[in-house]
């Protein structure tokens, strides 16, 4: 009982580790594009990691574990961060949008992989399962303004050279 607690708590404390640079991705996100619809929208998935990551810790604390703040883990978790950050100095748009995606898509994975465990609570559960369509949904839409924001004059016109010369004019 007591190892299926310690697991449960070690779960929860990855999945708060990923949440949190989760968070900072959006923040930084924020910073790095100039056109305030996509800034709204990346403070917006910013909160609602900020959230997530307080209820994932209030869980945490209710199983009588202790929330990633120090200690090596934590440290490793600022190494990566520190490393996400050098992915950022680009200010194109589609780039942050990117990487938004890509860490999207790993705390995902690893929701997923936390409720294929045996010794997960019920209320954990429910916790998470309530998490991951806001992730998902947050997923999509990067995804999706990835896609539908490119400049389709210029794409379509590059296009239309090259499937027929008559068009070149």
């Amino acid at each position: 009982m007591e190892n299926s607690n310690q697991q449960l708590i070690d779960s929860l404390n990855a999945l708060i580790a990923k949440a949190i640079i989760s968070k900072k991705e959006y923040s930084v996100a924020t910073e790095k594009v100039v056109d305030t619809s996509t800034q709204n929208i990346f403070r917006k998935y910013a909160l609602q990691r900020g959230f997530y990551i307080a209820q994932l810790q209030n869980q945490v604390t209710k199983l009588g574990g202790t929330c990633p703040q120090n200690g090596s883990r934590f440290e490793k978790m600022l190494r990566s961060w520190v490393y996400l950050k050098s992915i950022f100095t680009s200010r194109e748009r589609n780039a942050v949008i990117n990487n938004c995606v890509k860490g999207d898509e790993a705390v995902v994975k690893s929701y997923y992989a936390v409720l294929e465990n045996f010794y997960i609570t019920d209320y954990v559960r429910l916790l998470i399962e309530a998490q991951i369509p806001g992730i998902e949904l947050a997923l999509a839409e990067m995804k999706l303004k990835r896609i539908v924001e490119e400049p389709f004059f210029i794409s379509f016109f590059t296009y239309r050279k090259w499937i027929s010369p008559a068009f070149s004019n």
